[in-house]
């Protein structure tokens, strides 16, 4: 990516919501003039549009969307983005059509942080190595910022993924350290999961974001918490797993203080749209439908929440605080429809476990220095479902990388592969842990 810096952007340029004859891209600026962005096959562009702007009350500045349409499927196109002074260049590849191969990537806890540049150092040495395999996209487990409250939380995150946004979409989970209203930078309030603050992380997190979205209109808080991505065989189904009003648990809960719900009373006047996930709750009922037709036209499909249902570290117990263990309530769904790999963060440390036919990863941190956990010892709760856990001498930062494969016909290969990176050979993105898993599929 090139960029010449005679009036900087605030944000960006990032490319969204890809199809196979479609994309967005998205950048922010600091005033309200139009930008221009042209585009084309090669980098004499060709075509150009001017965008329009749009405000948002919890993120300043002013964001610039521009949807490209009538593309060809699985092509590398050029573009570039004139705002001001600012001249930013990048490419982008539309999504492939079935019967092509291509790769992916998930990650997990980047927990950006303003005060705290080494988690940025890690970060982005980790997005270098992913970029090098070339993914067509990546799925972000969540935990993108450590306060979801605090713009320059979000100022690293945005900055950490400068040109590699540029050119590969990315879709993110919502995690609890996204909720987190303690803007202790910028003085906000002493309770993490407090509102009106929880909700105004949210409403960064899906101003930065274009996302697919579910059954709730565009207008609905709670239209891109949880969503389905469909990209030539695979089906990846990602939620929001951060609350449940029914019982009396929140896996976003601190010093007693749980995240309020979409179906609890608002909290000092303040409404929280946090989904619940119990059965009959929206999200799944949203859920069970998604799977049964994705269980119809996908060879693959792939869940991405936060909080690891199937952990041997500290949110794996089911008394903790923080728990994922009630995420295990959605496995026999999982089951019922044919989920092949449930990817989660939240644990910050690699774990495969296998419950029936699925796979449940816990993803290693891609930047928070307080992770790379040691697994508690002798958890009962894991009993006859963990597979592999990173070896005690070589626990690092790193990803999962999916490779999906067309073996003929409607048959397809999904190799998942976790990465991961080597302080000594950086530049080496072939370092993985001794866990390649191969899973076949086809569609009906």
């Amino acid at each position: 990516m090139l960029t010449v810096f005679l009036f900087a952007l605030s944000v960006g340029p990032y490319v969204q919501l890809v199809t196979t004859d479609s994309i967005s891209v998205v950048w922010w600026s600091e005033n309200d003039t139009p930008g221009l962005l042209e585009w084309g096959l090669s980098v004499s562009y060709g075509e150009h549009v001017s965008s329009a702007t749009e405000s948002f009350n919890h993120v300043p500045g002013f964001r610039h969307e521009v949807r490209l349409t009538g593309l060809q499927a699985n092509t590398r196109y050029f573009y570039r983005v004139v705002q001001g002074g600012t001249v930013d260049s990048a490419h982008f590849t539309t999504a492939v059509e079935l019967g092509t191969d291509f790769t992916f990537a998930v990650a997990a806890d980047p927990e950006s942080k303003a005060t705290e540049p080494v988690r940025n150092v890690t970060h982005r040495a980790v997005l270098d190595q992913i970029a090098r395999r070339e993914p067509r996209f990546l799925l972000y487990a969540g935990d993108l910022v450590d306060q979801g409250n605090a713009q320059d939380d979000w100022d690293a995150f945005w900055s950490d993924m400068s040109g590699f946004a540029a050119t590969t979409p990315v879709y993110p989970a919502l995690g609890n350290h996204d909720y987190d209203g303690l803007d202790t930078t910028l003085g906000g309030n002493s309770v993490p999961y407090a509102q009106p603050h929880a909700e105004s992380g949210v409403a960064k997190f899906r101003a930065y974001f274009t996302l697919p979205g579910n059954d709730h209109p565009s207008s609905d808080p709670r239209h891109e918490r949880y969503y389905v991505l469909r990209y030539g065989p695979v089906s990846v189904i990602v939620l929001d797993t951060n609350n449940d009003s029914r019982e009396d648990w929140d896996t976003a809960r601190y010093r007693s203080h749980p995240l309020v719900g979409e179906s609890e009373p608002p909290e000092d006047g303040a409404q929280s749209w946090a989904p619940d996930i119990h059965e009959g709750s929206a999200q799944y009922r949203w859920l069970a439908e998604t799977l049964e037709s994705a269980q119809r036209e996908s060879a693959f499909i792939f869940i991405v929440n936060h909080q690891a249902p199937y952990s041997s570290f500290v949110h794996g117990a089911p008394d903790e605080q923080q728990s994922g263990y009630p995420v295990r309530k959605l496995d026999e769904l999982f089951q019922r429809y044919g989920v092949d790999a449930v990817f989660s963060g939240h644990d910050e440390s690699y774990e495969r476990s296998v419950v029936g036919n699925i796979h449940y990863y816990v993803l290693p941190t891609i930047g928070d220095p307080t992770g790379l956990r040691d697994p508690v010892e002798k958890p009962v709760w894991q009993e006859g479902f963990s597979r592999f856990i990173y070896p005690e001498g070589n626990r690092r930062y790193g990803y999962v990388g999916v490779a999906i494969e067309h073996r003929g016909g409607s048959d397809y290969r999904a190799t998942i592969t976790p990465y991961y990176l080597d302080p000594d050979a950086p530049k080496d993105a072939s370092r993985h842990y001794d866990d390649v898993t191969v899973v076949l599929g086809s569609i009906p």
